[in-house]
C-alpha cells in the first residue's frame, strides 16, 4: 500500500480535538474553515483546522525486529500513521517500499550487518533501507551507514518512527 496522506487535528462540534489522516489523490488540502470530501467515498468534513502536519507516503514497511516490546512500539506507531507493517526477523518476499532493522539485537555484528544491507538492496531495489541500534553502539551504526544506509537511535524510533521512515 503506497499513497499519499495530509494528517489533520480538527475540532467538531464541541468535541475534543480529534487525529484523522485522509488520502489526498486530487487536490491540496484548503487550510482555514475546511471542507474536505474523499473523491466517490467518505464523509464530508467542516471543521477549523488547528493544525496540519507534513503530507507523508504511506509505505508498506519490513520491520526485521526481534525484541517483541520494542517492536510493537515502533509496529505500532508507524500502522498508526497508515503505514502497512509486516514484523519478521528475516527477510520476506513482498513489495515492501521501505525495510528497517533493528541492529540492536546481538545476533548483528558489525561484520553481518553489510551482508543483510546488501542482500535487501538486491531483493529489494529502489526500497528504502533503515536500521536503528543504541547510541552507545557505535561500530554497529557505522557499519551500517558504511554499507549506505541511514541510522537511526532505539529513541527514535520508540518516539516516533514515522518521522524517521518519512525522512
Amino acid at each position: 500500500m503506497n499513497g499519499t496522506a495530509a494528517y489533520l487535528r480538527f475540532h467538531q462540534s464541541n468535541s475534543a480535538a480529534t487525529d484523522a489522516s485522509f488520502g489526498v489523490e486530487y487536490g491540496p488540502v484548503i487550510l482555514g474553515p475546511l471542507t474536505f470530501a474523499l473523491p466517490k467515498s467518505g464523509p464530508k468534513i467542516k471543521a477549523p483546522v488547528t493544525q496540519i502536519l507534513v503530507p507523508i507516503r504511506f509505505m508498506k514497511i519490513l520491520l526485521l525486529d526481534q525484541n517483541l516490546f520494542g517492536a510493537t512500539r515502533v509496529e505500532s506507531n508507524l500502522a498508526h500513521n497508515g503505514h502497512e507493517v509486516a514484523l519478521r526477523s528475516a527477510l520476506e518476499d513482498g513489495d515492501f517500499g521501505c525495510i528497517v532493522w533493528n541492529f540492536g539485537n546481538p545476533s548483528w555484528t558489525p561484520d553481518t550487518i553489510p551482508a543483510a544491507i546488501e542482500e535487501a538492496r538486491s531483493r529489494f531495489p529502489g526500497a528504502k533501507l533503515l536500521g536503528f541500534c543504541g547510541h552507545r553502539e557505535v561500530e554497529k551504526w557505522r557499519a551500517a551507514q558504511g554499507a549506505g544506509i541511514k541510522m537511526a537511535s532505539n529513541d527514535a524510533m520508540m518516539s516516533d518512527a514515522n518521522a524517521v521512515v518519512s525522512l
